[in-house]
């Protein structure tokens, strides 16, 4: 599926992803690739004496389920010309067995300096089985104004900020 261009996409606008629940497996590969070995995420005894009284997922796992979640609704998909960057608050821990669904709102769209792209802020609510925020953010992206009939699309690069550099 294509995703939307800059025209088309509504202020106010809403995206639902699917759901994903966090796993055993979830927790123990990302501490092995994070390094992240603290034992409220690794070992059941100390986290049963934690404030938690079990153990809970790392916090920024969260944010790796939003990004995948997110990219599965495809609002971006092809559309994307670059990422701008991101706002992220953390509400609650996510447990074990949580299951995660990702909310994105288009919150505000305008001009760039580029010609061939505008800036856009999404919204993100990452939200569990009960229906609690348990993150918030905000990415602001660079999309694609949709091509004009007979005019040749132009390659792209996919850029991180809309400073020029000196050549």
């Amino acid at each position: 599926m294509k995703g939307k261009y800059f025209e088309e996409l509504e202020i106010g606008s809403e995206f639902l992803t699917r759901r994903r629940t966090i796993t055993e497996a979830d927790v123990v590969l990302y501490a092995g690739f994070s390094w992240d070995y603290n034992p409220e995420h690794t070992d059941v005894e100390f986290a049963r004496a934690s404030i938690f009284q079990e153990r809970i997922a790392h916090m920024l796992l969260s944010l790796v389920f939003a990004n995948g979640l997110s990219a599965s609704t495809s609002i971006l998909r092809g559309t994307s010309r670059g990422y701008l960057g991101m706002n992220w608050r953390t509400l609650r821990v996510c447990r074990i067995g949580d299951t995660l669904q990702v909310k994105e709102t288009i919150l505000e769209k305008k001009e760039s300096p580029r010609s061939d792209v505008g800036i856009v802020k999404i919204g993100i609510e990452v939200i569990n089985q009960r229906h609690e925020i348990v993150n918030q953010g905000e990415r602001t992206m660079l999309v694609a104004y949709k091509p004009r009939p007979g005019v040749p699309q132009q390659p792209w690069e996919f850029v991180f900020t809309l400073e020029q550099t000196a050549q």
